[in-house]
């Protein structure tokens, strides 16, 4: 039986499917490739570690710890920076002005808020695991529009998201059962919606070539 933690989360999850756009042109193709990939190269990795040292459960920050590891030793920015580059997209940390915007956002709510946010940083990295196995496929289709050429990032992540996904999943949970001695079901609740849907919006802005605005959320 699901409970409400599932529930938040798989709203999150089929909201996000519904909203994610596709485009045809290759000039929009480029433009999604280059916000995502100058969005996620210098900042996933800190956002894992960031989210491990918030963690109270010490399940939690172990299923964290690998997933750090892997990225790392799987050197998953090299793999996404070779996979943009092949589709001739010049990675630059120098982002747009909306990247920027869509980064300030996420970063001051989630993920360098204050304590307490445990739950916010893990639900906002489940999010985007879990919505992985349905944008970047969508990734891969760009990039071999363009002429790419080198798929290892979206190959290793397709399989590894399913796995990740799942850690990252039960890595939520496990903090979300733990805070349960010191905070009331509400704000626990609370706070896994925000980290999600944020996390979701931030992904739905990035993988939007349209986007000019700074979005906002109540």
């Amino acid at each position: 039986m699901k409970d409400k933690l599932d529930t938040i989360m798989q709203e999150t999850f089929q909201e996000f499917e519904d909203k994610l756009r596709k485009y045809d042109s290759k000039e929009s193709q480029s433009r999604v490739l280059g916000r995502y990939s100058s969005a996620i190269i210098p900042n996933f990795i800190p956002w894992l570690k960031l989210t491990q040292d918030s963690l109270n459960s010490s399940e939690a920050r172990e299923e964290v710890r690998k997933n750090i590891e892997d990225e790392i030793k799987g050197d998953h920015p090299g793999m996404l920076r070779r996979f943009v580059s092949s589709a001739g997209i010049v990675y630059s940390p120098d982002t747009s002005l909306t990247n920027l915007r869509d980064l300030h956002f996420i970063n001051g709510d989630v993920f360098y808020r204050s304590p307490p946010s445990s739950l916010r940083k893990i639900a906002a990295l489940a999010v985007m695991e879990n919505t992985s196995l349905k944008f970047i496929p969508v990734l891969e289709s760009y990039a071999r529009s363009l002429g790419g050429k080198d798929f290892e990032y979206t190959q290793v992540h397709g399989e590894a998201d399913i796995e990740h996904a799942k850690d990252l999943y039960d890595a939520l949970r496990q903090e979300f059962d733990y805070l349960s001695k010191d905070y009331p079901l509400g704000f626990r609740e609370k706070a896994v919606r925000i980290g999600a849907t944020h996390a979701a919006e931030f992904l739905l802005n990035i993988l939007n070539a349209d986007v000019n605005d700074y979005l906002t959320l109540d």
